[in-house]
Formats: structure tokens, sequence, C-alpha cells
């Protein structure tokens, strides 16, 4: 989520909750460290959240004795329940409904996550130790329910027309690409390896013997499967990737790491459903971002 007010809201909430640490835990539980259209966040809520972070990522317990950004992260920890709070009552205002059976879902299905890592009774042990309780888990996740459940609510609002339209203006948009391909040093290598491949040559071979990419030792040249508009990789990589037809070698294409040589093994378009999911998502965060702007947001630690 947001990890500061006023920027712009990222979906993947619930992971980034996870990476969010806070590094302290304080007294005056009933007093507020922030309010959020006159709802308060305690400092009680603050602490319980904490120790749910700490339930996620055990290795950030050594940290509790670092106090140098001790504030900074106690802000980054308030903003991110702030949006938490703030997804809530927009969906009140909006009449999504999330109820408590929507969240122990997720609930159940995080719980059961975390006891297949380290085991059921080690998981009961580590709760009761940082003093958590069911109720707290589901306090934490509950901000990545109500996202889904407004993306929902938004995809059933839209029409063919504005799904069409998506469609058009962003042509990669869902589309996933298996590739593989071969890094030379320069332009002259790469057309002789393209002629190498074309004659029927196996591109594992190829791209195992004369491949400058470090990881072609162990994958071969083979990247898998990955999103069309993925920012991950080289842009002009992923240009000359979109360009071609499943099964074509492409014709070298530089990058800032060199001259590839670029095979599309197969495209995957997205369903109706997933392109709908998407075209909501970027409605939810326009919605956000205006409701975050007009809300009255008091952080008081």
């Amino acid at each position: 989520m947001l990890l500061q007010q006023k920027r712009k809201m990222n979906l993947s909430v619930a992971l980034l909750l996870m990476m969010v640490l806070l590094l302290s835990t304080g007294c005056g539980a009933n007093k507020a460290v922030a309010e959020v259209n006159g709802e308060k966040i305690t400092r009680a809520q603050l602490d319980n959240y904490t120790s749910v972070l700490l339930l996620f990522m055990p290795d950030l317990e050594e940290m509790l004795a670092d106090n140098t950004n001790r504030q900074a992260l106690e802000e980054r920890i308030v903003n991110a329940m702030i949006e938490n709070k703030l997804l809530e009552q927009l969906s009140k205002n909006r009449q999504v409904t999330v109820t408590d059976a929507d969240i122990n879902i997720v609930f159940q299905e995080q719980k059961q996550e975390i006891a297949a890592m380290v085991g059921a009774e080690e998981l009961d042990a580590r709760m009761k130790e940082l003093k958590i309780e069911d109720s707290d888990i589901k306090e934490f996740i509950a901000g990545s329910v109500y996202v889904d459940k407004l993306i929902m609510s938004m995809a059933s609002e839209l029409t063919e027309e504005e799904i069409e339209n998506y469609k058009s203006l962003h042509p990669t948009g869902g589309v996933v690409v298996e590739l593989s391909h071969i890094l030379l040093k320069t332009e002259a290598e790469a057309i002789a390896t393209r002629e190498r491949l074309v004659a029927g040559e196996d591109v594992v071979t190829v791209a195992e013997e004369v491949s400058t990419d470090p990881s072609a030792a162990t994958n071969k040249g083979y990247l898998g499967e990955v999103p069309a508009d993925t920012v991950d990789f080289d842009q002009d990589f992923m240009a000359g990737a979109n360009e071609l037809e499943v099964d074509e070698i492409s014709q070298p294409v530089e990058s800032e790491h060199g001259w590839h040589i670029i095979i599309l093994h197969d495209r995957t378009l997205p369903t109706n459903e997933q392109v709908t999911s998407r075209v909501a998502a970027e409605r939810l965060v326009n919605v956000f971002n205006e409701y975050y702007e007009e809300a009255e947001i008091k952080t008081l630690l």
C-alpha cells in the first residue's frame, strides 16, 4: 500500500504491508497515533500491527534494538494503517460490504501458509510469544480484502465499450509471453547466431555455447513466462519480443546489455475477466487517490 501520505496507491496491499517495519512499542495504549476522518488509530492498534509484522517477518526482530530510524518507521506503518482505514471508509461510502466471513477466508489461507512453513505448534507458540490474537491478524489483512471487494464492485459497473477501449490503448496489458534469448557482445555475432538457429540448431545448445548472459549456464537462455508489459526487463528487449509471432526468431535486438536474439515460444492473451479486473483496478487507483486527497488525516506521533 501507500507508505507516504498523498502518494499514488499501489494495489499489492498484503505484500507491501508485510514489508513495512515498526521498531517500537509504546505506552499509552489508548492514545491516538492518527485520526482518519474523525476515526482514531490508537497506540494499542499500532503495537498489535507491529506484532503481526514480526509474525510474518521473524528475521526483523533482530532490528528491534536499532533506534536510528524509529520515528520514520513509525510514520510508515501508521500511514499504512491510515490507508487501511481509508479503504474501509471508502467501501462503506460506496456500499461495498466486507463481512467477517470474507476476512476469515483470507485469514485462514494466510494462517495455513505460515503453519505449513513453520509448523502449527510453532505458529501457536510464536503467536503466544508476541501476544497475537486471531483478530489482530484479521485486522492486519483487512486492507487486501477491501481492495478485492472494491475491484469486484467497480468491475461490475464497467461497460463493454470501456473494456474494449482499454484493450486498444493497452495492447500488451495482461498479455504473457514465453521467451528464450541469446545475448551476444556484437551485432555481427548476433547475426551469425541467428543464422545457426534458422538453420535448425537447438536454442538450448547454442545459448549454452555462446550466450554472454551469466544465467545461460543454468537456464540455457530460457526466460520462461513474463508479462508483456513488464518493467523488470530492458524495454528495448521487450519491444523486440512483443513484435514477434509465436515460434519466430528475432533479428538482432540491441539493449543496454548487448545484442539479443529472441525466440517467442508462446503468447497468452488475457481473458475478458482478467482485462475487466485490470480496468477496475486502475479505476480504484483513481477513486482512492481522490478520496485520499479529500480526507481529513491527522498523524499524531
